[in-house]
Order: C-alpha cells, then structure tokens, then sequence
C-alpha cells in the first residue's frame, strides 16, 4: 500500500515571505546513506514500483510538484530537500516513515542480497542459498520474521549486529523460521526461531562429519560395515544422538574433531553375568560400539559447554561400548 511521503499528494512549499516556490525543487533521499531514493507520481505506481521518479521534481507556480504527485512506499524511510529556484536549500525533512500497512504480505528477499531490507514488511522468506549477514533499514521497536524457502542457507552470528542464540550461525533448511527485535539502533537480537524440518535425523551411511548447523540431530547407526563419525568443533550447547539401528560386523566410532581429548562421562555396561555397571571416562577423544558386539538399540548422547564433549552412554550387552585416545 502506498502513502503521500509528506502527508498529502500534491504538498506545496512556500519562502519565508510566503510566496510559492516557483521552479523550486523537491530532492529525495534515503536517509541511511544520502543516496537518490524513487518517489511516485501515483499510488498504484508506487504499489507497483512503476515510473519511479529518481530526479529532482521541480515545483510549478503554485509551489506544487509540477504534473505529478508525491508517493512513496508503506513503510519506507524518506529524507525531503527543499530547495529554491536558485537551488540554495530552503529547509530539510529527514527520517519520514510512512505508515505501515496493518497486514502486509510476505516479500521474498531479493536473490544474492546479503543485507536485504526489511522496511515492506515484518514477514520474510530466503530466496537462494545466499548467507544473510545484515537486514537493512530496521528500526528500533521493528520485529521480523523469517523463513527457509527450502533451500539451506546460513545466517550469521555479528556480536556487533546480529546477535543470534549461542553466538553460533543459524544454517536454515526446510522452512525453518528465525524472529529477530532491534531493541538498540542497528543491532538485531534474537528472539526465538523454529526448527520445522524434515531432516532432524540423520541415516549414517560413513564417513560422516557432523556440523555445528546439524545441532540436535539424531544420528542413526545403520551400515553393518561400520564407520567413523566426526563430531564438530564444541561450542555451547551442542548436542547430538546416536542410535545403533544395524549391529557392526566393523565398529562405529564417534570422534571428537581434531582428536582432541574432550570426551568425559558415563556408560553403562552389562557384566557377562548380566548385572549393569558404571563405567566412568575422562580426557578421551573416541567412544567405539564395538564391532560383532554393540546390539541394534545401544546408545550415546552427547552435550557440550563450548570445551568439552559430555558424554551418557548404553549398551545391552557386555563390553558393546569402549572409549579411548587414538
């Protein structure tokens, strides 16, 4: 939806004398950054961003627009200079934001814009793959949302600007949404975000290196020639799932990344006799289910301050689990 920039379509200007400013000019800017910014001789150009004016608008005899109006875009920033025949400046408007319309669409962000504007709407969906660095044109008070179109794409963690849940990168998939406040000038803050994706779980067919983006999966242990998998770098609040979902003829290992000897905790054994037991492990870097003896159902969750991996583990069966330094 459209709006007059200054309140009225056709606005006239006068001198301090009050006589129209006749062959006077009308400059519009974004505030932001100075540059030349579009208005529209129509409403519906305006809806449809159609003949943008991109020049100065000289003002007629009456001190009004010479055949034109004067719209911008819902929801826009506008800086206004008004200036006399002889072109000296009369008087600057800056930071004029239309009205927002009251239910406004959700708009696609433009493909390859890593700092999209946000100014036409609350609601958002990614276009490509592109990483999303910076949203421009909010303002304090603004909320938005956004979501995955399906295809993965990254957004990423500025403590300058955008400040996102564990400091970590948000990697979108599926049609996973991210809500995000500016409560100081510039500086978006998380609010919360939504993991809609049908992939929360991962079939390990090996290798398989895990990244900090596959946060909260479950990793399904499924091929009997076994393998290696990768865990990522720690940061806080990393987690992870194992499940043996097809016992190893070749042993599945879980790896701390670099081999560094991070892994500490539990797990629970089973005594030839069938008793459990609690075998504690500190300062290892490899946790093995154990070839031709890990059972379908053994398991291994892990959780990390952002230093270590910590570690609670199962097997049905006695020695199906083993850790160790390599």
């Amino acid at each position: 939806m459209a709006y007059p920039i200054l309140g009225t379509p056709k606005p006239a200007f006068f001198d301090s004398a009050g006589a129209p400013l006749a062959s006077g000019t009308i400059t519009t800017q974004d505030p932001d950054d100075d540059s030349v910014k579009a208005s529209y001789p129509t409403a519906a150009d305006a809806d449809a961003s159609t003949n943008g004016t991109s020049g100065d608008i000289t003002l007629d005899s009456r001190g009004e627009p010479t055949s034109t109006q004067y719209w911008g875009k819902d929801g826009e920033d506008y800086k206004v200079i008004i200036k006399d025949s002889a072109g000296s400046t009369v008087y600057t408007l800056t930071e004029i934001r239309t009205p927002g319309h009251e239910r406004r669409p959700t708009v696609v962000f433009t493909s390859a814009d890593d700092t999209p504007t946000v100014a036409e709407s609350n609601h958002f969906q990614t276009n490509d793959g592109t990483t999303l660095t910076d949203f421009d044109n909010g303002q304090i008070g603004d909320v938005i949302t956004i979501q995955n179109s399906g295809t993965a794409c990254s957004v990423t963690h500025n403590g300058a600007i955008l400040i996102l849940a564990g400091a970590k990168d948000f990697n979108m998939v599926g049609s996973d949404t991210l809500t995000l406040g500016m409560f100081s000038d510039q500086v978006w803050h998380e609010i919360g975000r939504s993991r809609n994706r049908a992939d929360n779980e991962i079939v390990a067919s090996f290798a398989n290196t895990l990244t900090a983006g596959e946060n909260g999966k479950t990793i399904f242990l499924n091929l009997a020639a076994g393998g290696s998998t990768v865990l990522p770098a720690p940061f806080l609040g990393a987690n992870f799932k194992f499940i043996v979902s097809t016992a190893p003829t070749t042993a599945y290992t879980i790896d701390t990344n670099g081999g560094d000897n991070i892994m500490h905790g539990t797990h629970v054994d089973i005594t030839a006799a069938g008793t459990e037991i609690l075998v504690y492990f500190t300062a290892q870097d490899i946790l093995t289910f154990v070839a031709n003896t890990s059972l379908v159902g053994d398991i291994l969750e892990v959780v990390s301050d952002g230093t270590s991996w910590f570690c609670k583990a199962r097997t049905g069966v006695a020695n199906g689990i083993t850790t160790g330094q390599t």
